[in-house]
């Protein structure tokens, strides 16, 4: 029994939200939002996530935000700040998705991004390009 939970405890993962979630969830209970722009081809993108989920100190504090990893050229239709966003193309890699150029006011971002908005969904930190484990733990310590 003591194996299972310790095994529980050591495998437990960065819990991730949706975009389409943090509307409601803000609605519930306010908080920042640590959002992560990546792509399926980008490399560094992948190994930011996994950077993020092996880490304990992103663990322990990420109920002091909520993370998201979104997908910027996403063909979803999303519902952020109220307002919808979708992508007029059907084919990846063609397009950015239009939320990213508006919360980053950038028509090429490069990739992977960080963008901490506070709860009134004002941005107060952004990172182009991949952020190292030492300043990824101070981002988190400053939320």
């Amino acid at each position: 029994m003591f194996f299972c939970f310790w095994t529980n405890l050591s495998f437990s993962q960065v819990e991730v939200y949706e975009i389409n979630q943090v509307d409601s969830l803000m609605k519930i209970n306010p908080k920042p939002i640590l959002i992560l722009f990546s792509t399926d081809w980008c490399s560094y993108c992948k190994v930011q996530k996994q950077l993020v989920q092996k880490s304990e100190s992103f663990k322990a504090k990420s109920s002091n935000f909520f993370y998201v990893e979104f997908d910027a050229e996403s063909l979803e239709t999303i519902t952020f700040k109220g307002k919808e966003f979708s992508n007029k193309t059907n084919k990846k890699r063609i397009q950015t998705h239009p939320l990213v150029s508006d919360l980053l006011e950038s028509k090429q971002p490069v990739y992977p991004t960080w963008l901490l908005l506070n709860t009134d969904y004002k941005a107060k930190f952004k990172h182009q390009g991949f952020l190292k484990p030492k300043f990824l733990e101070e981002l988190i310590n400053k939320i």
